[in-house]
C-alpha cells in the first residue's frame, strides 16, 4: 500500500513523511495534540483545532528530530 502525494500524485511508501518526488509533506500534526494528520487536512479531528501550515512545519520539525536522535554520534565519529 502507497500514499499518493497531494501535489505531484506520485506514491510514495506508507511510513514516508515527504514524497519522494517533490519533496512536499505528506503528514501533518495538531499543534495541540500533535495527532498526526494527512497533509490535506484542513482540521484536527480529535480536537477541531485548524491545520496549516505551522502543523506541517510541526511535524517536519518533530521528523528532522527523531532522524537526528537516531544516530547523533554519527558526525563525531568522523572526526574521531
Amino acid at each position: 500500500m502507497s500514499v499518493e502525494c497531494p501535489k505531484c500524485n506520485a506514491p510514495n511508501p506508507q511510513d514516508a513523511g515527504f514524497c519522494m518526488k517533490s519533496g512536499s509533506p505528506l503528514k501533518a500534526a495538531c499543534p495541540n495534540y500533535g495527532t498526526e494528520l494527512s497533509s490535506e487536512a484542513q482540521f484536527c479531528f480529535k480536537c477541531g483545532n485548524r491545520i496549516g501550515e505551522a502543523a506541517k512545519a510541526v511535524h517536519h520539525q518533530r521528523d528532522f528530530q527523531a532522524r537526528l536522535m537516531g544516530r547523533p554520534f554519527q558526525p563525531a565519529a568522523r572526526i574521531l
